[in-house]
């Protein structure tokens, strides 16, 4: 069977993709293209190293100084001096903290654990575009090709555009834990009630890493099979979705009235070359849509 692989990327090996010609035993329905949840899993795990590091930082640091800043507070109110002059000391304890993250979770650590991810992505991502490809064409492919020139680059993207988004938690904690103190100390707070406010941005990042999480394998894994389709001579897909009440639009889910609706995208024909309005299947947000190749 012909894939219509260009010879500009089958140069770059004598081997294209391989195809074993005994029939694949088929089933009705083509199978859906699974989710790289390992990668995942992986990456949440590493995200909640990171916040827990976050946190353990935070009771070691700032919570000793949450009663001494308070305290001072409470006196300059006393003998009528501005609640500002706390304001020094609060930042300071924050960024010594914020420093002692950066010293225990270094941008090499962050970079290898991020990378780790996207390989994790990619193999799995090869492993399953190659099943949905061998049912389609009804022949065994073996493998796609063996050089991809477009992986590194895509790695090396997924990687910086990750480190900045996890740099983004603990920038955002820090400066909602520095508002937590400054109003505390404005408004005459206890020192219970700072500890509970701080206490209750734990959950906020924790949350946040979940998605970073979910969301970015997702994404990468998205424009790996649109890379290895397209290499592949693959220019149309047909949008599938998991079927379940979390769909966006599905009318009996949990997003009814979602904008736009992915329910409603379900069997249609897309183009690789032109996107809907919010991208191709896995490119929203959390988005557990794939597309099923449509063959030339």
């Amino acid at each position: 069977m012909n894939f219509g692989i260009p010879d500009a990327l089958s140069g770059v090996s004598h081997k294209t993709a391989s195809l074993r010609r005994r029939p694949v035993k088929r089933s009705k329905k083509v199978p859906i293209q699974l989710f790289p949840a390992n990668a995942q899993k992986r990456y949440a795990y590493e995200l909640n190293a990171f916040v827990s590091a976050m946190t353990a930082l935070t009771k070691e640091h700032i919570y000793p100084q949450i009663e001494p800043i308070l305290s001072q507070a409470e006196h300059t109110r006393a003998s009528y001096i501005k609640t500002d002059d706390v304001s020094d000391e609060i930042q300071a304890v924050v960024e010594t903290t914020g420093q002692a993250l950066s010293e225990t979770f270094p941008h090499a650590r962050l970079h290898q654990a991020v990378l780790s991810v996207g390989l994790l992505v990619s193999r799995h991502n090869r492993k399953e575009v190659i099943k949905v490809l061998s049912f389609v064409s009804g022949v065994q492919v073996r493998e796609l090709f063996p050089a991809e020139p477009f992986l590194e680059s895509e790695l090396s993207a997924f990687v910086k555009h990750n480190i900045r988004l996890i740099q983004t938690v603990p920038s955002r904690y820090f400066s909602e834990i520095e508002g937590v103190l400054y109003r505390g100390a404005q408004q005459g707070l206890s020192h219970t009630s700072v500890k509970k406010q701080i206490a209750e941005r734990f959950g906020v990042s924790r949350n946040r890493a979940k998605v970073i999480a979910r969301d970015q394998v997702g994404k990468l894994n998205s424009q790996l099979t649109q890379l290895r389709h397209q290499a592949l001579g693959i220019k149309k897909y047909r949008w599938r979705t998991v079927g379940d009440e979390r769909v966006r639009g599905n009318p009996s889910g949990l997003s009814p009235k979602a904008t736009p609706s992915h329910w409603s995208r379900e069997g249609k024909v897309f183009s690789w070359a032109s996107p809907p309005q919010d991208g191709h299947p896995g490119q929203p947000i959390q988005c557990r849509c794939v597309p099923e190749p449509i063959l030339p």
